[in-house]
This record gives C-alpha cells, sequence and structure tokens, in this order.
C-alpha cells in the first residue's frame, strides 16, 4: 500500500499563482542600476515605515537623487509614498527577500 501511494503524482494547479506580476517583477529587476539596488536591499532590510529622509541618509545621497528609484518601486506596488514617508507592502517584499 505505501508502495502505490509514493508512485502517486502530485499534481500543480498554478491557477492562484499570478505569472503576469512575476513575469513584471523579473523584469523590473533585470532592469535595475547599482543605486536602485542599493535602495532596493536597504528597503527590504528596514521597517514597513520608513522615513524618505532617513532612507537617503543611510544611503548617504541625496532625496532628490532617490525619486528616479522610488518611482520604480512604486510601479511595481513595493512602496506607496505619503507625504515624507514611505510605507512597504509587506506581501509585495516578502517576494523581493
Amino acid at each position: 500500500m505505501l508502495e502505490i501511494s509514493l508512485i502517486k503524482k502530485n499534481k500543480i494547479c498554478l491557477e492562484d499563482y499570478n505569472y503576469k506580476q512575476d513575469i513584471e517583477n523579473r523584469l523590473l529587476i533585470s532592469q535595475l542600476s547599482a543605486r536602485d539596488l542599493e535602495l532596493l536591499q536597504e528597503i527590504l532590510y528596514s521597517p514597513l515605515k520608513i522615513a524618505f529622509r532617513d532612507l537617503s541618509e543611510a544611503l548617504s545621497c541625496e532625496e532628490k537623487e532617490l525619486i528616479p528609484s522610488i518611482k520604480k518601486f512604486i510601479k511595481s506596488g513595493l512602496l506607496s509614498f505619503n507625504g515624507s514617508v514611505i510605507t512597504v507592502d509587506k506581501e509585495k517584499r516578502k517576494y523581493f527577500t
């Protein structure tokens, strides 16, 4: 009886898998610059809410230099920007870690 259960293959259901989002994220990652990667690393290891000023200080750069990179991650849904606070989406962050 044990042998029969070992032979039986598991079926995989991909209906719940958001492949379009995965492809978009992979394309985004492939186009990141060195500055973007530094920012991504800082975001992944920071709290879910980060002051924009604190983020620029941690990366030793001016806030205006980070804006193009921030916009890339906002477009992917990883971040939202509310005034001077950046909020990281917890579920999206799991994808990038």
